[in-house]
């Protein structure tokens, strides 16, 4: 299990926050496995910066079969684990 921390932009973040969104789609650079953390930290792309607000999440699901996804992405379903 391995830890990442990720930029995630608006209105992305917030539908994360809001219990909505439950999967992230992600280029597959960092070997992503189920089981890993995922350290989603709010981003703000017309400032440049980061919010105020993470949430923790555990990866439950990992889809990376290229008849469903782009070559070189996957889709990761999550459950939240906690927020601040």
């Amino acid at each position: 299990m391995r830890i990442h921390e990720l930029k995630t932009i608006q209105p992305f973040f917030d539908l994360v926050w809001a219990g909505m969104k439950k999967f992230e789609v992600r280029y597959n650079d960092r070997d992503y496995k189920v089981g890993d953390l995922l350290l989603l930290k709010e981003f703000d792309e017309s400032l440049q910066q980061y919010g105020k607000h993470e949430i923790l999440v555990e990866v439950t699901f990992l889809l990376n079969d290229i008849r469903y996804c782009k070559e070189g992405f996957v889709i990761m379903q999550f459950k939240e684990l906690k927020r601040s």
